[in-house]
């Protein structure tokens, strides 16, 4: 075996010893908790944590209040070697956190998995409970209660964010309504939200912006198995972008994946209304009256 192969096999076979992994399209991807050094200074996670951790700027300035605060805290980093905009922040909040001289045994990083069939999820369901639907989150603790988190990007910019946080004044994260619907499910169970299901749609109508934000979290809900929760989000969707085909398709699917055969029938026949030359509808349609 020609040494640099040599190199690369000893190499890949300590950044896994440790860490669970999955392959996809020829890809490493990393799973579950991991060290702050698997992804620093092991290929091929080190380019991109080196190219963007080289991103964040410290400005010079007296930042001891700030540390006092942080030093309080702990951040859970729940993220993915698969995303780019965990790729991303990932580094820069690592760097953020060597710049100030704080402990990296504070920071906990937990890889999610890419992989559609189970999207977004830990191997040992570390994301559960948690209100994961977008990647990466920081998630800061303070005596095991979270006292703020960032979702996907700052809203201002990293150095504001967390020192929002830290001293006790967060910015409403990214995504208000996925998550604000997470924690009342978390919180009322899906029976009350139903019953207030108007309510909520009121509620988080002025927060969603494009389809994709609820969309995300029907699909995290689909791929966890938790139908009810899935076809609730994808119907409410359906009725912020009623005209668009993508929502009604998703609604359609998660309805008939849950075994609602008649709404799904209802579902189809709308996106054939909207789309009369839509293929997968049709197929749908034949399939289920074949049923």
């Amino acid at each position: 075996m020609p040494k640099i192969s040599l190199l690369l096999v000893t190499l890949f076979a300590f950044t896994f010893a440790n860490a669970q992994s999955y392959e996809e399209d020829g890809e490493i991807h990393l799973l579950g908790p991991i060290g702050i050094r698997q992804i620093e200074a092991q290929p091929p996670y080190n380019q991109w944590f080196a190219d963007n951790a080289k991103k964040f700027e410290l400005p010079e300035r007296d930042y001891d209040d700030l540390r006092q605060k942080l030093n309080a805290l702990e951040v859970n980093v729940y993220f993915g070697t698969w995303c780019g905009d965990s790729q991303n922040w990932v580094p820069q909040l690592i760097r953020l956190w060597d710049k100030l001289s704080l402990d990296r045994a504070k920071l906990h990083l937990i890889a999610l998995d890419g992989r559609s069939e189970h999207y977004k999820q830990g191997p040992n369901g570390e994301e559960k409970g948690q209100r994961i639907h977008r990647v990466p989150v920081f998630q800061f603790m303070k005596n095991g209660q979270e006292v703020g988190r960032i979702v996907e990007t700052p809203k201002n910019d990293l150095l504001t964010d967390v020192a929002q946080i830290a001293f006790g004044y967060p910015s409403i994260p990214n995504f208000r309504a996925a998550n604000y619907f997470m924690s009342q499910i978390d919180e009322r169970g899906t029976d009350d939200i139903k019953t207030n299901l108007y309510a909520h749609y009121r509620k988080i109508m002025p927060w969603v912006d494009d389809l994709n934000e609820m969309n995300t979290l029907g699909n995290v809900y689909l791929r966890a198995g938790r139908m009810e929760e899935a076809v609730m989000v994808f119907s409410l969707n359906a009725s912020f972008f009623p005209e668009e085909v993508h929502t009604n398709r998703m609604l359609a699917r998660a309805e008939e994946k849950a075994g609602l055969l008649d709404a799904a029938k209802k579902s189809y026949q709308k996106i054939l209304r909207l789309e009369p030359e839509n293929a997968e509808a049709k197929n749908a349609l034949e399939r289920l009256e074949a049923e």
